[in-house]
């Protein structure tokens, strides 16, 4: 995730991180679908390859998204709200990795009577589509917070137009805030 923060600051300050978490949501649910269809003749270094780029993407999607729920806070509860959406994340992705390998146990199980690396890339290949399905569901909270966005950047411009300020062209609310 180091690797592409410097890029996903310029393009969240750009689009917003809505749209930003949305687009690499879909893209690495896209890229996964795939990998559930994995036997056991499949290339690993194919397999890795995916695997990789589905992280750079993870990098691209959930950046913006904590981003966001920063600029959408006042100064003063920074301090407080960043801790919060740190454990946030941490436990929820440790939730979701447990899911995953349950399912993955359960799978490895089931595929005990299929003797082979068929049964196994069959039980692996289930996981993933899990995680799949996971993916998916994650494009839930990206339109909610695309839509959040839009309309915080309206009311900021109907707001600026009752004041009698010059109208100045729609920005991102993430662009004012410095971390």
């Amino acid at each position: 995730m180091a690797l592409v923060m410097p890029f996903v600051g310029r393009l969240v300050d750009k689009v917003g991180g809505g749209p930003l978490a949305f687009l690499r949501r879909g893209r690495d649910a896209r890229r996964g679908c795939p990998l559930g269809l994995i036997g056991a003749h499949t290339s690993l270094v194919l397999a890795e390859w995916r695997a990789v780029r589905a992280r750079i993407g993870i990098g691209f999607a959930f950046m913006p998204a904590f981003v966001a729920a920063l600029a959408a806070l006042e100064r003063r509860e920074l301090p407080d709200a960043s801790p919060q959406l740190n454990v946030l994340m941490r436990v929820g992705g440790s939730i979701g990795t447990a899911v995953l390998a349950v399912v993955l146990e359960r799978a490895l199980v089931a595929a005990s009577h299929t003797p082979g690396a068929a049964g196994v890339a069959g039980a692996y290949g289930t996981a993933l589509w899990w995680s799949f399905g996971i993916s998916v569901a994650a494009l839930g909270p990206c339109v909610w917070l695309t839509l959040a966005e839009r309309s915080v950047r309206r009311a900021r411009l109907t707001e600026a137009a009752a004041a009698g300020a010059p109208l100045e062209p729609l920005e991102p609310p993430l662009a004012e805030v410095s971390l």
